[in-house]
Formats: C-alpha cells, structure tokens, sequence
C-alpha cells in the first residue's frame, strides 16, 4: 500500500505533498449523483510554517500499487484551508501548525462557468443531442470525453436559451426530460497519472449496463475469493418514501400545469409537489416532463450503504459512478441472488484495523425497486397510430382481438392467432366490429399492449348507439398482476391513458377493453389507437 498525494501549485506545477499528510486522516468522499459535489478532507503538517496552499487548485489522490491504467482515488480542487496549532504539534516549535485542507470534487467543475456563447441559443433537439453539444463547448473545455454518455432513450426538448445560465443548469434541464443520472468523472488515457488524467462527463440511466464493475460484493462468506467476489463488512437498506409524490404543479416558461398518479395515491398517499422547469416553453413538453416526473416518483428510493474491504490494487475496481453485483443474506428486498446497484458516493481509508494490507472502503449505492412489470425484453413501443387489423387471426403487436378458448396475450406476442368471434372485418383503416350478444359474457376483449412512459389513445366504436365499455390498464405477469387505472367509456370518444413504467425498464402494459351495460343490436368494435412515448 503506498498512497499519495499531489498539489498543482501557484506555478501550475504539480508536485507531491510528501511526508506532511497524516495517512490515517485520508478519507475522500466523491460523488457521482445529479453533479452533486463531495468533499474530503486532509491536514497537512507544516512545521516551520512556510507551507502555503492555494485556492481551487487540483489536488488528486494515488495508490501506485493499484491497476496503472487507474490509480488515482480521489480527485477535485482546494476550497477552504484552516489553519491553527493542531493537535500534534509536539517538536514543531513556535511556528508549527496544521493546514486543514477542505477539497471538492471534480463535479465542482459544473458550476464554474456561466454559458455565454451564442451556441447556447439551443434549438428544438433531443436530450442526448444538447449533451454531446455541451461536451464540446467553450465552457465545458475541462471536460474533454464523453465515454460515459448513454445514447439511448432520446428525449425531444423545447428551443432553449441558456445564456446567462450555468453548465450545470444545461444537465440538470436534460436529466429532467430523460430520468438520467449525470455528473463528472475522472479517467486514465495512459499509465502516467499525473499527465495521463483526463475528465469525462456521464450521462446515463442507473439500469444501464456501462461503466460495470468487475468486482462483486456479498456477505456471504462461501462466496468471498478476494479476487472477483468481497467480503461486506455492513449492508444497511434504506427504502424512503420522501421522493414519492402522486401530483405535480409545474412552472414552464410562462406557462403551468398539474397533473397526478392515482396509482401512486393508492399505493401511498395523495401528496403533491411544486416543480420549475423555466426552460419548457410548450404546454406539450410541460405536459411529457410531468408525466415522466411522476412516473420517476412513483417508487420508493432505495438507498444501501456498504462498507467492505479491497486490497490496495483492487481498490479502483468499484469506484464512484460504476454498476456493481451485489448479494446479502438479509437483504431479499433487492432481489435474489446478485444484483446490480450503482455507487453514488465513496469513501476511502486505510485500514488500520487490518494492518494496512487493505483498505476500508464505504459508500452509498442507489438500487433499483424490484420492477412491478412483467418480465422479459421488450423494444419499447414506437409513436405511431395503429389502427384496426382489417384481416382475421393478425396482430400488430399493439392491438389483440381475444375471444373465449384462445390465448390472451399480456406481452408482445407475434404469433398471437385467436380472433375476434363473429367479426366484420374492416378494409383500408375501417373499423373491424363484433356482434354484440357476444359481448356481455367478458369472453371477447380488445386489448393493446404497449412498451415504454407513454399516453395511450384509443377509440371504440359502434354502428348504432353510444355504446358503454369499461377498461382497465394493467401491469405485471398473472396470477400477479397490477391494475395502474380503470375507467368507463362511450363508443366514439377517445379514451386517454397515461402509461408510467414505475421506474422500471422496458415494463409492458396492456389496457383490457370490454363492453358493458346493455347490448344494443348494433354491433360494438374498435376503430384506432395511437401511441405517444413520454
């Protein structure tokens, strides 16, 4: 184990703080959540008091016996300096002192510039594409990658102004379109840490499968190998509703809205929060960013804070930001058997307690609410409007017809077959239409099945008479499934429904249409359904 620990000085030189920091007060605390900023701390002894240490000047932490391509732990810049006596001045003389060392870290870069350029005059355009603009601005010139930018799941935006505003307020504006994570990291390009580090951006969904660890951790003793697999000294779970709220009054430019989740206020309670989003100009985008926020804030948050030990070279094998595998024997909220989870914070000591052979290493990592949705993968459901089949025994992969003794679907399923009892079936986008004696007994439905956050519209028909059906929007595999919402609805009106995925990924919903009430001797049948992803 040998640590250490380099300052840029005033000259823009970096040069190692040897033999003046006390190694078992090292304790770095890094962030990688929302560009929230960490801090550490390190006291630096200056016996003769000739010591200075500037103002937002880099500072880095290296374990030269850890993984040559990644060996720094800490990286950010000075804050503020106390400087006093200490309480180890003992031979230091009338001079002596401590030189208390407050550091940020490396997302503290976020908030350093404000956006001047007239590039910052953004138009419409998807989140990820006003990400990789930002990385290649003016402002963000510390950041020079984007290794860690999640292409997947675009969010179209509004035309946006951001001049005056901070690269900060940039991230913060996508995140809120597309459920992201962001921040700042640091990286090796080359074996040299001191001229071989750059920064990169990370912009990514907590589910992603990028940036993994390839350590894993357990208490489960059998499995520990100190190689691939870590012994967990504390797992702590913490399940927080203080996130969930069912409503949400929003502030556009210019513009409000409100709306709510009423699966949230059944699961929960009915609370509402207030949200700004001064970038969103259009009553349209206002009403996306809504109804994503709420489906974000329909879970609980799931919060472990681990301790666990790594030998000097493994120590950057889980690092701030990074997917890690994870099993413990008292935690079955998680799942079963290993799961992934990612670190948001990381602190790092040298073990004391174990003879300094390895490090302590604690941390917070967000952990996904095991997903209400029904299993499997899906691609999630491209916008468009699909209308009536117009030919027996077909799907679309949307829209079901299901009639008794056959199979109803509750996920895609392509080589769905079983019809529609008795149809009329429509040509060129008309409306196909069932007899409706056929219809009380439940044993006929339409049901469309769609991938994805999203608001689904449909529209029932009849050839004579406004006539009622109920519908229901469901969620999960059966005997456990879900209903989300339910509600009635009259031949020829559009039926709205707002489709949240809980938080989950890729979750499948299906909305179950049925008639009811009296049969008419008109005929009852679906006319159109049109997809709208969030």
């Amino acid at each position: 184990m040998a640590i250490h620990y380099w300052l840029r000085d005033a000259t823009g030189t970096v040069v190692e703080v040897a033999g003046r920091i006390r190694a078992l007060t090292e304790d770095d605390s890094v962030n990688a959540e929302e560009g929230s900023v960490g801090m550490f701390r390190v006291e630096i002894d200056d016996p003769d008091g000739t010591y200075r240490v500037g103002g937002h000047r880099l500072f880095y932490v290296t374990e030269d016996t850890a993984d040559p391509m990644d060996q720094i732990l800490a990286l950010g810049y000075t804050q503020e300096r106390v400087i006093s006596r200490g309480d180890l001045v003992e031979g230091y003389g009338t001079s002596g002192r401590v030189i208390a060392v407050d550091v940020a870290d490396a997302n503290t870069i976020l908030s350093r510039r404000v956006m001047t350029g007239s590039d910052a005059n953004r138009p419409a355009e998807t989140d990820v594409a006003r990400v990789r603009w930002l990385v290649m601005t003016n402002e963000a010139s510390l950041i020079v990658d984007s290794r860690y930018l999640d292409d997947s799941g675009p969010k179209n935006m509004d035309a946006a102004d951001y001049r005056g505003q901070m690269l900060m307020n940039v991230l913060e504006d996508c995140a809120e379109a597309s459920d992201k994570n962001y921040g700042v990291t640091w990286f090796q390009t080359g074996s040299d840490p001191h001229t071989q580090t750059a920064v990169s951006f990370f912009y990514l969904f907590s589910g992603d499968d990028i940036w993994d660890s390839t350590a894993r951790l357990t208490n489960v003793g059998a499995e520990v190998d100190d190689a691939t697999t870590f012994v967990v000294a504390t797992a702590d779970l913490t399940q927080s509703p203080m996130r969930v709220f069912s409503g949400i009054y929003a502030n556009g430019d210019g513009i409000t809205d409100y709306d709510q989740l009423l699966s949230t206020a059944t699961a929960f309670a009915r609370r509402d929060t207030i949200m700004s989003f001064p970038n969103v100009k259009s009553a349209a985008k206002l009403q996306t960013r809504i109804t994503r926020m709420l489906a974000s804030l329909a879970t609980e948050e799931y919060r472990v804070a681990i301790t666990f030990f790594m030998r000097p070279a493994d120590v950057n094998r889980v690092r701030p930001g990074m997917r890690v595998q994870v099993k413990f024997s008292h935690l079955p909220e998680l799942g079963s058997g290993y799961v992934w989870v990612r670190m948001l914070t990381r602190q790092v000591t040298m073990g004391e307690d174990t003879g300094f052979a390895f490090y302590r290493v604690s941390g917070v990592f967000s952990a996904e609410v095991p997903s209400l949705c029904a299993g499997g993968t899906y691609a999630e459901t491209a916008a468009g409007t699909y209308g009536a089949l117009n030919s027996p025994g077909t799907t679309n992969n949307v829209i079901y017809y299901c009639s008794a003794g056959g199979f109803y679907p509750e996920v895609p399923t392509p080589s769905h077959q079983r019809g529609w009892a008795f149809m009329s079936w429509g040509s060129g986008g008309t409306p196909d239409y069932g007899q409706t004696p056929y219809w009380p007994a439940g044993s006929q439905q339409v049901r469309l099945i769609v991938v994805g956050d999203g608001s689904l519209t449909f529209t029932m028909v009849s050839t004579g008479g406004a006539q009622s059906f109920d519908w229901a929007l469901v969620h999960g595999l059966s005997p456990g499934s879900t209903i989300d919402s339910s509600g009635t609805g009259s031949a020829g009106t559009p039926v709205v429904v707002p489709v949240s995925s809980h938080g989950g990924t890729q979750c499948v919903h299906r909305v179950v249409v049925s008639m009811t009430g009296t049969a008419t001797s008109a005929n009852f049948g679906f006319s159109t359904s049109t997809w709208t992803p969030s």
